[in-house]
């Protein structure tokens, strides 16, 4: 029969167990079978300082080498993680696509806010329309009884041209041509409103001026 006998840290000719260091060292203790009848004083396996210095350096080192291992992996997780935003290249093509559709849209966008503004003119003088058509309706279609806003007044009563926000209002001489040019906030266009006298109504034929900018992209005429 065979007993266990804890000697420390002995050579390498022993089985070695591992057991937690309260230093957080790693120690290994021996077991070494003994016949029955020795005595305890006649332990053959004795701690060797040697070995144990060995011991606790290269376990030391297996230690330094895991935590260093382990600051390996955590900043390659870092470096995927800094990875997944956008590179440089990405982000000059993402500014080249705004930059793009900047250029279509703006200019759209300001002649959809000129057309509104023209609407808006052109809609203000439906009176004066109305006004003009039955003065000349009654006065035997004749363009020049309908021409001036006192000569509107005698006829059917009107009141007076107001002006719309975005322009101002005239009428024209002999012709009874209804004029708006643009205000400030638009561009020195006009749209002239002229009446055609015909066997049952009158029409009006409308057409945009002021220059080469003035467009129907502009006025919407």
């Amino acid at each position: 029969m065979s007993r266990l006998l804890v000697v420390g840290v002995p050579g390498d000719n022993f089985w070695r167990n591992r057991r937690a260091s309260p230093r957080g060292v790693t120690k290994f203790v021996a077991f070494h079978p003994l016949p029955m009848g020795d005595a305890a004083g006649t332990l053959a396996a004795q701690s060797s300082p040697r070995h144990e210095t060995e011991d606790v350096q290269r376990l030391t080192k297996i230690s330094s080498r895991g935590q260093i291992m382990q600051r390996v992996q955590q900043l390659k997780k870092l470096g995927r993680r800094v990875q997944k935003g956008f590179t440089l290249i990405e982000l000059m093509i993402v500014v080249a696509i705004v930059g793009i559709l900047a250029a279509i849209a703006i200019p759209q966008y300001q002649d959809y806010v000129t057309r509104s503004r023209w609407s808006e003119n052109i809609t203000s003088v439906a009176a004066l329309k109305m006004a003009v058509a039955q003065c000349l309706q009654e006065n035997g279609g004749v363009l020049a009884s309908c021409d001036t806003v006192a000569r509107l007044t005698a006829t059917v009563g009107y009141p007076g041209i107001q002006n719309p926000p975005n322009g101002a209002v005239a009428l024209t001489p002999a012709t009874a041509a209804i004029v708006i040019t643009g205000a400030a906030a638009l561009p020195a266009c006009t749209v002239t409103m002229a009446p055609v006298v015909g066997t049952n109504a009158v029409t009006w034929n409308m057409a945009t001026g002021g220059g080469a900018t003035c467009t129907r992209a502009q006025t919407g005429v």
